[in-house]
């Protein structure tokens, strides 16, 4: 049985990984898309204080060598050679230096804090924990437009210029000229769909018969042609299930589902939520949650289905918070007093979540 904190379902967002300090921090090795240049870095334990040690290399040659103010949790590194970004402070992300440039020319390192890239009402919109504040999503390197775009949860989009420093928001060009850069389609995409950004019918037909495209740049595609398309819909359908498909595609799947299938999709979500990968579970829930108040009648039904586990069951529940319709409260009130305590916690959770989405009593 799953024990998640009943916290992060009354929030319904998934729980971000922290970095704290009694975690080891591990040396990173990071490659640009070609694979000819190449960050490391050494571990706490040879830094100086406050610091990591870091090479980038091309091949075998070093082109720059020195320390960075932060030890780094995400690195990305320039295709053209011109540098790396690396970003976050193990230990306090959000606190240290949240971005670093280190230019190849001359190892000269960049830093910014939190503050200097977002304003204190962006950054207060970001999830705080005790050590952390949350908000790294994901970055690219455009070198072409000479710049750092870096995706914030929301989706919030800033664009740091590599010569200047200066930070502005980012948005649909970036996102677009994204989609040119092969490391940062998947997320281009993700963003399009996000923000309601048109990529082009033809552009996305095109990645979606293209076999030789990777399959998580096909789905994104097929979720963003949606169920006007038939080649999408066989995709999906075909995509769905655990056979053929990595882990990470069929949870891009799963929570897609709706959008291209419609209720097609309910079969597909409920066998899903009975899978024990707890990513794929997850998904499903959210794919539930994102067909509306269409999936409420199933969701109560798994909820009280003899014989189902009580992963099962309780991942209807929690569908149902995310969902966030008062529609659902009735159901779930009387699976307050269910037998097996996991689920009645799971539909309580959901209950309070509904309640506080909508400011019902």
């Amino acid at each position: 049985m799953r024990r998640f904190l009943p916290a992060l379902f009354l929030l319904g967002v998934s729980a971000p990984a922290l970095a704290d300090e009694w975690m080891e921090y591990r040396p990173l090795q990071v490659a640009d898309p070609t694979g000819l240049y190449t960050v490391q870095t050494e571990p706490l334990a040879h830094a100086v204080p406050g610091g990591t040690g870091f090479s980038f290399r091309k091949g075998e040659t070093v082109l720059a060598k020195g320390w960075l103010p932060s030890a780094p949790l995400e690195i990305r590194v320039s295709p053209e050679g011109r540098g790396f970004a690396a970003f976050e402070e193990y230990g306090g992300i959000g606190h240290g230096a949240s971005l670093m440039w280190v230019d190849a020319k001359d190892g000269k390192v960049s830093s910014k804090g939190l503050h200097q890239i977002f304003s204190p009402e962006e950054i207060a919109g970001f999830c705080h924990t005790v050590s952390s504040i949350h908000y790294f999503r994901d970055a690219w390197i455009d070198d072409k437009a000479g710049c750092i775009v870096l995706v914030a949860a929301g989706p919030l989009l800033k664009v740091i210029d590599l010569g200047t420093g200066e930070v502005k928001p980012g948005g649909a060009g970036e996102v677009k000229r994204a989609m040119g850069i092969p490391s940062a389609r998947v997320i281009a995409m993700d963003l399009a769909g996000e923000m309601s950004i048109d990529l082009g019918v033809k552009a996305l037909e095109s990645i979606l018969k293209d076999a030789g495209s990777p399959l998580a740049l096909r789905l994104r595609a097929a979720a963003l042609l949606g169920p006007s398309s038939k080649d999408a819909q066989a995709l999906f359908r075909r995509s769905a299930g655990p056979e053929g498909v990595s882990r990470e595609d069929r949870i891009a799947v799963l929570t897609r589902l709706p959008a291209v299938l419609g209720e097609e999709a309910i079969p597909l979500l409920r066998e899903a939520l009975k899978n024990k990968d707890s990513g794929v579970w997850d998904a499903a829930q959210r794919g539930f949650a994102a067909l509306g108040e269409k999936a409420i009648p199933v969701l109560l039904e798994i909820l009280v289905e003899k014989g189902g586990s009580n992963d099962y069951r309780g991942g209807a529940a929690h569908a149902l918070g995310y969902l966030g319709s008062p529609k659902a409260l009735e159901g779930l009130r009387k699976s307050c007093g269910d037998p097996e305590e996991y689920v009645a916690q799971a539909a309580a959770n959901a209950v309070r979540n509904i309640q506080e989405h909508n400011k019902t009593p």
